[in-house]
């Protein structure tokens, strides 16, 4: 008998990365890493992967943010500028 293969679904938007190897059930537990790549002071790169309790390989990600001004992050959100976290803003 041959081999199956388990199909990755692979989802792209822009230069993020999704990647479904396996089922992530409701009633199951899985562990959550996640870290920044690289950061400058234009964007954030992130990378984040979900395994089962065996250290399987479930799901894996990668996002783009980009790092905004108060003005952009007013227009983005429509909170007041007196309540954003200055550390989140360049």
């Amino acid at each position: 008998m041959g081999h199956h293969r388990r199909r990755r679904e692979v989802r792209r938007h822009g230069r993020d990365l999704n990647a479904f190897v396996r089922p992530v059930l409701v009633d199951k537990r899985y562990s959550v890493e996640a870290h920044l790549s690289s950061q400058n002071e234009e964007r954030i790169e992130t990378a984040a992967v979900i395994r089962d309790t065996d250290g399987k390989l479930c799901a894996e990600t990668t996002a783009s943010f980009a790092v905004l001004g108060a003005a952009q992050a007013v227009r983005a959100t429509g909170a007041d500028e007196s309540a954003l976290d200055p550390a989140y803003l360049k």
